[in-house]
């Protein structure tokens, strides 16, 4: 499921991929199949299938799993009675259910009213748009008149209020409304989960003073700079091909899916903001811009691509010829020569921006350092230190000017970049009066968190795997092996010993353990996620979760063979185990002698004894883990 969101390759028994939770270059967003939980080991973020819906889509519990069902086709059944029952849930989900609404009236009135199909189809046929890609991308029509829809949907329930947040109904007055965009083909702008976040709309024919697109407005669901058109029927094609294709409008993306080109989106005729750069990482590093032929819009467009660079993807250009855009130039010609074309006229993009720039230089000094100034800071946004030295060899040659002097112009603009980032320099820092001495690193010794989290992993890991302890027979007074799970083996001995976990989450996981102990039918992960409470589903994902997978290889490929848990169960449950009552043990000892410290004379001998008997025992451990105590 999380694949529908995030590019993932693999990684040992894991997936990985960049996290769609915070900016990241390198990719630490892992997912664990066999457990069915995602870690993100950059930001923390955790949890399962309902829980990854619910913070990337914002919604509420209820509504995850409504979402979660409906794409798993499972029927769930909910309690209208209930205290919780919302008819009109929350604000994002009536919006929610009033676009799916409106885009069923538009599709239907497009297919089957007389105007639908005297004007509209009429007009999409004559743009090369057939049935199958109505059907593809939910198109639609309002029609041309005052207020039919705006009536529509009052008859069927929905609050003008709603109809107004919208924007498919404007309100003037509260006599006065009318449908926003009667007498348009509607275009749905899907999110990434498919639910219609809004509507994009174009005007049949001749603008005539009217906006030729319109578009929704901000609502809790719709932000047109974190959206892109065509992403939703795109995304799995943009990962499996490593590559997006990026055009301006709503008919480019159909067009292009037209010509078999699936891996294409489209920015809405807005400029590409740096969330939608970041929502087209998700599922690829590469992107392909394909350009209409018109030398200004180009110019203008390419202010904007440093932000691409500097998000560490690798940007293409394709320009069509002079007149043409990807709709008017796949309509003219075959699907696999528009393939083709661009597979062929696929340019880097700095080398793009260097020849296309030189051409306005005219042999003008002043305007050729002026260009130079912009590649270099052009090839200065870019992350990656090997690129940017290609970068600086390629366009050394296409500007005639020396390595050396691009690179000591690039050095100069790295510097300037770093200045701008850092608080201050060394020379703005003024002398130090006095010495500060440095802050000292304080360890806390009774921290036994490491120790506790190891313990319970490995409780949860491997409670009902069996070993065997030598036992002194009574008979032959032979030692002899008595087979003991894990779980009872652990459970018992800090049963006895008497010792509690510092962290409660954790000592309610042991005593969950403890519970079963006399059945041996041992709780898993799964038993903890499903419980309600989200600081401890947290709390087993952190445990449970690693970025690191021991590779086969070394076994197969290497015959190096490594120690693992499972190879050496009875050795890591000591190990565990002694560590955690080490720590304890430690812990008892300070805390005891500063009660010495303040003891009335006549508590001093017990609190002796009781020293001597901690000492006794830390003294068995440091003996059996070959380790020194010193406090």
């Amino acid at each position: 499921m999380v694949g529908d969101f995030v590019k993932l390759k693999k990684s040992g028994a894991n997936l990985k991929g960049l996290c769609p939770f915070h900016n990241e270059k390198t990719p630490s967003f892992m997912v664990n199949p066999a457990k069915n939980i995602f870690k993100c080991f950059g930001c923390g973020e955790s949890g399962n299938p309902v829980t990854f819906v619910m913070k990337h889509e914002h919604y509420s519990y209820p509504e995850a799993l409504r979402y979660l069902a409906e794409k798993y086709s499972i029927t769930i059944e909910e309690d209208t009675d209930g205290p919780d029952f919302q008819p009109d849930f929350e604000e994002k989900e009536s919006l929610y259910a009033l676009n799916s609404f409106a885009q069923k009236y538009f599709t239907n009135v497009l297919l089957s009213s007389e105007e639908g199909k005297a004007v509209a189809r009429t007009y999409l046929d004559s743009r090369g748009i057939k049935a199958k890609d109505i059907d593809k991308f939910s198109l639609g029509y309002n029609p041309d008149s005052w207020d039919a829809f705006t009536n529509y949907a009052l008859e069927n329930g929905y609050k003008l209020s709603l109809l107004e947040t919208a924007g498919l109904t404007v309100v003037k007055d509260t006599k006065t409304s009318y449908d926003k965009f009667k007498g348009r083909i509607i275009f749905p702008i899907h999110n990434l989960t498919g639910r219609i976040a809004g509507f994009g709309a174009r005007v049949i024919g001749k603008a005539e003073g009217r906006p030729k697109y319109m578009n929704s407005p901000e609502t809790e669901i719709y932000n047109k700079s974190k959206i892109l058109y065509g992403l939703y029927q795109a995304k799995s094609q943009v990962s499996s091909k490593d590559n997006c294709y990026l055009v301006e409008g709503y008919t480019d993306v159909i067009a292009m899916h037209k010509a078999g080109i699936e891996n294409v989106v489209a920015s809405s005729g807005t400029s590409l903001t740096i969330e939608q750069i970041r929502l087209i990482k998700r599922y690829t590093e590469n992107i392909t811009i394909l350009y209409d032929g018109d030398a200004a819009g180009i110019h203008a467009s390419l202010r904007g691509m440093n932000m691409i660079l500097e998000e560490g993807m690798n940007v293409k250009i394709v320009l069509f010829p002079e007149g043409e855009d990807p709709d008017s130039f796949s309509k003219s010609r075959e699907a696999l020569e528009v393939r083709n074309y661009i597979n062929d006229n696929a340019q880097d993009f700095v080398k793009f921006k260097t020849s296309l720039l030189l051409k306005d230089t005219e042999n003008d000094p002043i305007k050729k350092a002026s260009l130079i100034r912009d590649i270099v800071e052009t090839i200065a946004v870019i992350p990656d230190s090997i690129l940017r030295s290609l970068y600086i060899k390629e366009c050394s040659t296409l500007l005639g000017i020396t390595e050396q002097n691009l690179q000591n112009h690039l050095n100069k603009e790295l510097r300037s970049r770093l200045k701008k980032k850092l608080p201050a320099t060394d020379e703005d820092i003024p002398e130090a009066t006095a010495y500060t001495a440095e802050k000292q690193i304080i360890v806390d010794l009774d921290d036994a968190t490491d120790d506790e989290n190891n313990l319970i992993r490995f409780l949860l890991n491997y409670a009902g795997k069996e070993i065997y302890l030598a036992q002194v027979d009574s008979v032959s007074s032979h030692a002899v092996p008595k087979k003991i799970t894990i779980a009872a083996y652990l459970i018992n001995d800090i049963l006895n010993s008497r010792l509690k976990f510092d962290d409660t989450l954790l000592q309610f996981i042991f005593d969950e353990f403890a519970k079963a102990l006399h059945d041996e039918s041992f709780p898993d992960e799964s038993y903890f996620l499903n419980m309600p409470d989200p600081a401890l589903r947290k709390k087993i994902i952190d445990i449970i979760a690693t970025p690191y997978q021991l590779s086969e290889n070394w076994e197969k490929k290497y015959t190096i063979f490594i120690d693992t848990e499972e190879k050496r169960l009875s050795y890591f449950a000591d190990w565990y185990l002694d560590n955690f009552k080490s720590r304890k043990i430690l812990k008892l000892i300070r805390e005891n002698t500063q009660r010495i410290k303040t003891a009335k004379e006549e508590e001093i001998p017990k609190l002796l004894s009781y020293q001597q008997k901690l000492n006794q025992i830390k003294n068995e451990l440091a003996k059996k883990m070959s380790r020194v105590f010193i406090k």
